[in-house]
């Protein structure tokens, strides 16, 4: 706990920070950084989990301020904030910042409750933005003349409570968006507002955006432009209301993103959001879990690890094709 910021870890003046599987849970601060806080330092994490911490005012997961460099990679940012609080995730202000395989959940915040970046250089690959919760506005991220990449980035069931968008961004600010997801309860994605001297501009290339340019709010001194082919399809995800954002097998998404990107680890064209569906997993014979063209007890019990461990690499398992893995699979094997 910390009177004022940083009430896990306080990274400041000119530190290098290196953290790898690491656990920051349940810790307080009165005004900034309830978990982390790294200011004027430069910061490295891997395999690190950020969950349940509170701040007063902002960034009650992690904050990042002051000419800071960070760099995240597999990382879960889950059930931080207090309601008056903003960028309750993650907060980026004067900073450079890189997040890969990075999943922002269930946090809660005044605005920006996923994330929020003023005057930051950000970029995210892979990451899953989900299930936070704003008061006033930005539920998935708020953001404030920033230069922000986003390259397979899933961004959906987030809720924001008075003005409804997903995305909030004013002022001098370049989006990217980039084979990515953004599926929004409400009929508003993205709300963009830039100022006269500061003009505002958005490119998406390969996304599936709910509403597509119905879903885009634009408001002074915008530019939109769309690049490569985009879907409103349903992504098909695994179950969203448990914020499970994999990809169902019939998911439009797979294969789906651009193809001048990377190949997804699996060897296929890049799929479209922040987790790939794993085709080399596809199977000619359900229930054959194992892959060695029986269906026996070892199935059997390879099913009931993937109801105990999660659906990822268990696509054979879906007997009954519900989207989920169950008892009910296990009694039709």
């Amino acid at each position: 706990t910390s009177m004022t910021s940083g009430g896990g870890i306080s990274c400041q003046d000119e530190t290098e920070l290196f953290l790898e599987n690491v656990l920051i849970v349940s810790n307080y601060a009165e005004y900034n950084g309830g978990g982390v806080r790294i200011e004027e330092s430069i910061a490295d994490f891997v395999s690190v989990i950020i969950e349940g911490n509170i701040a007063g005012n902002s960034g009650s997961g992690l904050y990042v301020t002051e000419f800071s460099i960070f760099s995240g990679t597999d990382i879960l940012i889950r059930e931080n904030g207090m309601e008056m609080s903003h960028g309750a995730g993650f907060y980026c202000s004067v900073s450079e910042a890189s997040l890969s395989s990075v999943n922002i959940l269930g946090n809660t915040g005044y605005f920006g409750a996923g994330f929020f970046s003023a005057a930051c250089d950000l970029e995210l690959n892979h990451c899953v933005i989900g299930s936070n919760h704003s008061i006033i506005e930005g539920s998935a991220a708020s953001i404030y003349s920033s230069n922000v990449i986003m390259n397979n980035v899933t961004i959906a069931a987030n809720i924001s409570q008075a003005y409804g968008e997903a995305i909030d961004v004013t002022g001098n600010t370049n989006l990217t968006i980039n084979n990515s997801i953004i599926w929004h309860p409400g009929d508003i994605e993205i709300s963009a507002e830039g100022y006269d001297d500061s003009p505002l501009t958005i490119e998406i290339s390969y996304s599936d955006i709910e509403h597509l340019e119905n879903g885009i709010e634009l408001v002074d001194y915008c530019e939109l432009h769309w690049y490569g082919i985009n879907t409103s399809s349903d992504p098909l995800f695994i179950n969203s209301a448990e914020s499970d954002f994999y990809l169902q097998s019939s998911s439009p998404c797979i294969d789906g993103g651009d193809p001048e990107s990377a190949v997804d680890p699996d060897g296929t064209i890049a799929d479209i959001g922040g987790l790939f569906y794993d085709q080399s997993l596809d199977c000619l014979l359900f229930g054959d879990v194992s892959d060695d063209g029986v269906i026996d007890i070892l199935d059997i019990i390879l099913t009931v690890n993937c109801i105990i461990d999660g659906p990822y690499g268990c696509a054979c398992v879906d007997m009954d094709d519900s989207g989920s893995i169950n008892i009910l699979d296990v009694m039709l094997i």
